[in-house]
């Protein structure tokens, strides 16, 4: 598997416990990592890249009870939580970067869409302000990105902004037919 699908599938790429790592990634993680959060996304990276390709088994190995006590799901339930947890993932991803030169490009890419993820949110939220701020990061990180990606982008985060669109494009044809054509 290239290490590319890795980067960008935010650790979601493959599930954890079916992963298969050569025994000198699990014993050379660098150091850097004992502070990020969600250790198997890193992990899966580091396996692609340093131990010959990603290999995991393509099939259910185990089951997650979501949103348990201590459980990761339940740690990013809240708005202010979830941000965090993005905003150590995009210093954990900026120190794989560094460590891993040769996927620089993919890298930026999952950061640019990190920094996307953080904006939209907090302009969903109402903090304008915020919103500003890690949409200009995003564009200092990837600058020759198109509108068409980032309203795109938009859309695919907010379902429910897609509904009113929907709604208000239907009342309008029926207008226009009642109306207009008679």
């Amino acid at each position: 598997m290239a290490v590319k699908n890795f980067i960008l599938g935010g650790g979601y790429f493959c599930p954890t416990p079916s992963l298969m790592l050569d025994r000198s990634v699990v014993t050379n993680i660098p150091s850097f990592l004992d502070d990020a959060p969600a250790g198997d996304y890193y992990l899966q990276i580091l396996g692609a890249a340093e131990g010959g390709g990603g290999l995991f088994i393509n099939r259910v190995m185990c089951a997650y009870r979501i949103n348990t006590v201590g459980s990761w799901s339940e740690s990013v339930k809240s708005f202010h939580n979830k941000q965090l947890f993005r905003i150590r993932t995009i210093d954990a991803l900026v120190l794989m970067r560094d460590y891993l030169p040769d996927y620089i490009v993919h890298f930026d890419r999952k950061i640019f869409d990190l920094y996307l993820l953080l904006a939209f949110d907090y302009l969903i939220h109402g903090e304008r302000e915020k919103f500003s701020e890690y949409y200009s990061v995003a564009r200092r990180v990837k600058s020759n990105i198109t509108l068409n990606y980032v309203v795109v982008t938009f859309l695919h985060r907010t379902p429910w902004f897609l509904k009113i669109i929907y709604g208000f494009v239907k009342f309008a044809r029926a207008f226009y037919r009642r109306i207009v054509v008679g």
